[in-house]
């Protein structure tokens, strides 16, 4: 998970976006009468929004843009309804070695291999290599290595305007 927020924190560094990490932020409302706490969550789109906030309560603020699940013992395929109820944009679900992005398009959560938050990047492709190679190297190596993907991933992009 942590390793998930580090390339989350380069992929808004690296694109220039807004960033507010909630962390595990309690995710509930009464009127859904159940919540979800996500391994982590950050505010993207929404980040003006929240930015001077200290408390932030989902029955007048926005749900976070993106929310990460790790799972390691049970499984967060359960919870895409609540974040669904709550309207979390976007979902990583990471089950190693698979990772999976949920896009919420008309209601639904729709599987994609690339992120919208983050330029359309292939991150369900990337992803589980550089964690694997996370284990060989050290973590800021690996950082290294993924904003230099980033990178050049941006500059290709800008070549076939």
């Amino acid at each position: 998970n942590r390793l998930l927020e580090h390339l989350v924190f380069a992929l808004a560094e690296e694109l220039n976006l807004n960033l507010r990490s909630a962390g595990s932020l309690t995710c509930k409302r009464p009127d859904l009468q159940r919540g979800v706490e996500p391994d982590s969550c950050f505010y993207i789109q929404n980040e003006p929004l929240i930015r001077q906030k200290r408390d932030i309560d989902l029955t007048i603020d926005p749900p976070p843009d993106l929310a990460v699940e790790v799972d390691y013992t049970s499984a967060s395929i359960d919870r895409l309804s609540i974040y669904l109820a709550l309207g979390v944009p976007e979902v990583w679900r990471s089950d190693e070695p698979v990772m999976q992005i949920y896009q919420l398009r008309d209601g639904v959560y729709v599987p994609c291999t690339v992120s919208p938050t983050f330029a359309n990047l292939p991150l369900t492709t990337e992803i589980p290599g550089f964690l694997e190679e996370s284990l060989r190297i050290r973590e800021i190596p690996m950082i290294r290595s993924f904003r230099a993907w980033v990178r050049q991933q941006i500059e290709h992009r800008d070549d076939n305007c």
